[in-house]
């Protein structure tokens, strides 16, 4: 009788067993965020992910992003399209200052690393694609706020810098190219007014009262 052989997986290394529990906590369901937030706290902080690599040995220095997508125990196996929306999670302990300051950081900085690393939107037509879009698959759709970014990094790159370092909102960034319209609800009449006197100027809007009572 031929007995059943033993095959033992490779010993994960300290910072692989760290992303793999990070990658966990993240895909819990029902769990607190705190588990999350703090280890995502300390692969921030002494920039863990730069020193791990890809299945194929390739190292995820300036590829925050794939680090979040790679599959455990290299990266988070993570969409990184979803991770702000778990950022946006609050700790159940932030009420303590040194907790607060230190989630504050991991947000900014993990917000920054995904934006830097949106791609610059191509000036030229037909169907041509960063490698970025080609190797990741990613689709930015006209209204987004990467997409925005996206054209921020070709056209106007100060302003770009400004939105990557939270200084500026992509929305307000279109608004001020002219990119974007501002819209407003139609709800009561003096909240339109109020969302009025913010995009007209008072010529325009005499001009708008005066066409509203019927005088021109």
């Amino acid at each position: 009788m031929t007995g059943m052989r033993e095959v033992s997986m490779p010993e994960l290394t300290d910072e692989q067993r760290r992303v793999h529990r990070a990658g966990e906590a993240l895909h819990r369901d029902g769990a607190s965020p705190a588990g999350a937030l703090d280890l995502l706290a300390a692969i921030v902080e002494d920039r863990t992910w730069e020193r791990m690599c890809d299945a194929k040995g390739v190292s995820f220095a300036g590829r925050f992003r794939d680090f979040v997508e790679a599959r455990k125990p290299f990266g988070l196996g993570f969409d990184p399209d979803q991770l702000p929306k778990v950022l946006g999670l609050r700790h159940p302990h932030e009420a303590v200052p040194k907790v607060a300051y230190r989630i504050a950081a991991m947000r900014d900085q993990v917000k920054t690393l995904l934006l830097s690393e949106i791609p610059i939107a191509s000036s030229r037509g037909g169907d041509r694609r960063s490698d970025y879009l080609q190797n990741s698959a990613t689709v930015l759709k006209r209204e987004t706020a990467d997409h925005i970014l996206s054209r921020l990094k070709s056209s106007a790159p100060e302003m770009a810098a400004r939105v990557i370092s939270g200084e500026l909102t992509a929305n307000a960034a279109a608004h001020q190219l002219g990119w974007r319209r501002p819209r407003i609800v139609v709800s009561s009449p003096e909240r339109v007014a109020e969302a009025l006197r913010r995009t007209m100027d008072p010529d325009d809007i005499k001009r708008l009262a005066a066409i509203l009572g019927g005088d021109e």
